[in-house]
């Protein structure tokens, strides 16, 4: 989802988004977005994989 979201942004308003790319306080937030990602991918897989069978 958030690649489709970043291809919109790039054809609507391309130097909007090259300010993440090209600036050093954009550069820590993709960094940290793709972090957060991450994570969150990681928790809700463990969190798929529980066992709630009793």
């Amino acid at each position: 989802m958030p690649i489709y979201i970043v291809g919109s942004m790039y054809f609507l308003n391309h130097d909007y988004l090259m300010v993440l790319f090209n600036t050093e306080a954009g550069q820590k937030l993709m960094t940290f977005a793709t972090i957060s990602i991450a994570i969150g991918l990681m928790v809700i897989d463990k969190i798929s994989k529980l066992d709630t069978s009793r």
